[in-house]
């Protein structure tokens, strides 16, 4: 009696466990996926408006004067996740260190993410560079 208790335990416990990794990688995708998505929308916008590939768009977009500052703080976060080291001088240009105006300047959080993700050496970032079209 002891021993189909113990096994239909390990098999519920087997369920739950595949169903909570199932989930856990599902979630993961679904991140990645839009991710991906917002990138390359961002960096489609960005190479319609200027030449150049994605990343050299994306810093002709942070820098545009006359466009809208959603625009730009969506290159900015765009340029972060792709980590290409070829922004850090436009990101650092507009970096102040003061506290954000979203109304008149760029986002300085969203910069200095930014700036932190292409600094970084973290694994965690992994898999974001090679998201968008090239």
């Amino acid at each position: 009696m002891r021993s189909s208790v113990s096994s239909s335990r390990r098999k519920w416990v087997l369920i739950v466990s595949a169903l909570f990794l199932a989930f856990v990688v599902g979630g993961y995708t679904a991140l990645f996926a839009s991710i991906r998505a917002g990138v390359t929308d961002t960096a489609r916008l960005a190479m319609t408006q200027y030449p150049g590939d994605r990343v050299e768009a994306l810093c002709a977009l942070v820098a545009c004067g006359s466009c809208s500052l959603t625009d730009r703080n969506h290159a900015v976060w765009a340029l972060g996740q792709l980590r290409d080291r070829r922004a850090l001088p436009i990101l650092e240009k507009y970096y102040t260190g003061q506290e954000c105006n979203h109304s008149l300047d760029l986002c300085q959080y969203e910069i200095r993410k930014a700036v932190k993700a292409i600094k970084s050496r973290s694994l965690l970032w992994l898999g974001y560079r090679d998201l968008a079209l090239r």
